[in-house]
């Protein structure tokens, strides 16, 4: 029988001494105990400089765990080798072979090291970035009143506020940026950090459970101090427009070549066709897209609408480049009681649309990149926003 660090060798199988039977029983403890502990840790509230200090040295916990953990079983190397097998011989030692079971010298630690530099690089500097109000342009949809995101919408970059409404976030919206409004109501699953409000409210918090000295259940996302107005109303005034009395229709399954700037009557789009604009100014009446049709700005433009433009399923409009979707611009100076601007399911819109007295609906599974402004905007389920605003 040989005993080395704690474990003794009987009859080929090595098992724990007393003593290494009380490791055991601390490391278990010690286990239990640091889970619990990081779990609480991942709930910190960066509002506090204390708490940015937490959760920086939470996540340097969980990244000095994994280059430990990934440096200690790589066997390969001599030294893990070593330790393990003198440390966790039932694992690691054959049976009846006692000289496996031999002491090692351990390096310095780099545990406390990585953890100290974890804490002080990310802490300070979550806690140098305060959250900041955005401004016009930051936002990817913004409506003069109020805003709704329907299941599933996720918004890749840019925020979302309601100026001078309620902002609802219905179950699992996902937002990049900022929400800003008087009142956020969050459905189950929303993630959005962080939000400028008055008020927030809705089922994400669960139900609450009055227990003793606090009040248990879900956590609630703190507001940050909301600075009024969200947008200067002054930057919010319709945009006059005067369309042409020259109606364009593009028949199905048609392409033109980019029409001159200018002002133009009913613009309507057939079937599978492309109607091309050059770059410029453009006036119209109305805009009109079929099935599969597209409307497309060959270089930078600008459209106003007097009435309405409606994207039937699967049309497309915007700048030709999806990525310089900032290169085309749509304002329109509808208010009717019917939504001006009509995105349909699994529609593309690669334009900012400046509506701010009428409203605007995002279709069904659609992508959309610039920026969306109207009295009233929803998105419906399952669409993807990412801001890219000429605002």
């Amino acid at each position: 029988m040989i005993a080395r660090d704690g474990w003794r060798l009987a009859r080929g199988v090595a098992v724990p001494s007393r003593h290494a039977a009380r490791g055991v029983a601390l490391l278990v403890v010690a286990t239990v105990g640091g889970g619990w502990l990081l779990s609480r840790m991942e709930l910190i509230s960066p509002a506090t400089r204390l708490g940015q200090a937490g959760f920086g040295a939470y996540l340097g916990l969980v990244m000095s765990h994994f280059v430990i953990d990934a440096g200690l079983w790589r066997l390969r190397d001599p030294f893990p080798r070593a330790l393990l097998t003198a440390r966790l011989p039932f694992l690691l030692a054959r049976k009846g072979d006692p000289d496996r079971l031999y002491a090692v010298r351990r390096p310095p630690g780099i545990a406390l090291p990585l953890i100290a530099l974890a804490a002080v690089a990310l802490g300070p500097s979550r806690a140098a970035a305060a959250p900041i109000q955005p401004a016009l342009s930051a936002y990817a949809i913004l409506g003069v009143a109020n805003v709704m995101l329907r299941p599933q919408v996720r918004v890749q970059s840019g925020s979302v506020a309601s100026a001078g409404g309620e902002l609802r976030l219905a179950a699992h919206v996902t937002v990049s940026g900022s929400a800003v409004a008087d009142v956020v109501r969050m459905g189950n699953g929303a993630k959005v950090d962080p939000i400028f409000c008055r008020l927030v409210t809705g089922a994400a918090f669960g139900r609450g459970v009055v227990g003793g000295p606090s009040v248990q259940g879900a956590s609630v996302p703190a507001c940050q101090p909301l600075v009024a107005p969200v947008v200067d109303p002054a930057l919010l005034a319709p945009v006059a427009v005067t369309p042409g009395t020259s109606d364009v229709r593009v028949p199905a399954r048609t392409g033109t070549a980019p029409y001159p700037p200018g002002s133009y009557g009913v613009i309507v789009v057939g079937p599978g066709s492309l109607l091309q604009l050059a770059g410029g100014d453009f006036q119209v009446r109305s805009i009109t897209i079929a099935p599969r049709g597209r409307v497309v700005c060959a270089d930078v433009c600008r459209i106003g609408v007097l009435e309405s433009v409606v994207l039937r399923r699967g049309a497309q409009i915007g700048a030709a480049a999806p990525m310089r979707a900032q290169n085309a611009r749509i304002d329109i100076a509808g208010s009717a009681d019917t939504p001006v601007f009509v995105a349909g399911a699994q529609s593309t819109v690669a334009a900012t649309i400046f509506a701010p007295a009428g409203d605007v609906v995002l279709g069904r599974a659609g992508s959309y990149r610039g920026a969306f402004l109207g009295r009233s905007v929803k998105v419906k389920p399952r669409a993807t926003v990412r801001g890219d605003s000429a605002l």
